[in-house]
């Protein structure tokens, strides 16, 4: 595939084309997420399968100058919902099950999901988030999908994890773009904005996982205010559980022309 890539030294590879991709990846990106990211129950179900079952959808950029990844980005085929009901509220656990459903079933998929675009912070502010998404939408062109439908988690949300996704979602800049910088990739990239999925992931665990995973005491049943956390975390002592339920805004691309 043939991308215009800012920068010198900077390919394209395929999980088809590297086998060790999502070691690489665990390498060099992983610690570019929260801790408790990398706790959701649909995740750790399915994820390492998407690098040998939908090799041809998980890529990354490679820095020749380095040996070291600069991004990576992961999408998976799925259907879309046929009871008119639009896009499932549960977004991202939701699309990632659907498309190994298909798979297992047999089902065609008609639609592509972005699972994660993932830019190394000495890789940020080259425009490289944006390329991922053309790749994406070039992918599922490729494979005659009718749009790639992402359930997006907007990059400044949680500094104001106590404003409503509904009414971060609408916040504007003056030149009529969204608030959020990665809202606004996707709109310059043809996006449109369709709708919240309020419960797009679900992250559990016990008390003392989450105070592992976030450095925070919960002392007592309520909500917390975590770091890189879009809305607060629940803590219930009496259950020993810690419940966070992630808002993400679904943002669709047309794929095909006409």
């Amino acid at each position: 595939m043939k991308l215009d890539v800012p920068g010198d030294g900077l390919r394209l590879v395929m999980a088809s084309e590297v086998p060790d991709l999502l070691q690489k990846i665990d390498r060099d990106l992983t610690g570019e997420w929260p801790e408790f990211m990398l706790h959701d129950t649909v995740a750790n179900r399915f994820w390492a399968r998407l690098y040998s079952q939908f090799a041809g959808f998980q890529f990354a950029l490679l820095d020749d100058s380095s040996g070291r990844l600069a991004a990576a980005g992961n999408c998976i085929p799925f259907s879309l919902p046929e009871d008119g009901q639009g896009l499932p509220d549960t977004g991202w656990d939701a699309t990632l099950a659907n498309g190994f459903e298909c798979l297992d079933c047999g089902r065609a998929p008609d639609a592509l999901s972005a699972l994660a675009i993932t830019v190394g912070a000495e890789f940020r502010g080259r425009g490289l988030s944006g390329i991922m998404l053309q790749t994406m939408k070039k992918l599922g062109r490729d494979e005659g999908l009718e749009v790639l439908a992402a359930p997006v988690r907007p990059n400044m949300k949680h500094l104001y994890p106590l404003i409503p996704m509904e009414q971060y979602m609408l916040w504007k800049r003056s030149d009529g773009f969204p608030f959020d910088p990665w809202l606004r990739v996707h709109i310059r990239s043809g996006g449109e904005l369709d709708r919240v999925c309020s419960a797009s992931m679900t992250i559990t665990g016990s008390i003392g996982e989450w105070s592992d995973w976030t450095d925070l005491d919960f002392p007592e049943s309520g909500r917390y205010i975590v770091k890189d956390a879009l809305v607060p975390v629940t803590a219930d002592t009496a259950s020993n559980r810690c419940t966070y339920i992630e808002p993400n805004i679904w943002v669709v691309h047309q794929l095909r022309q006409g």
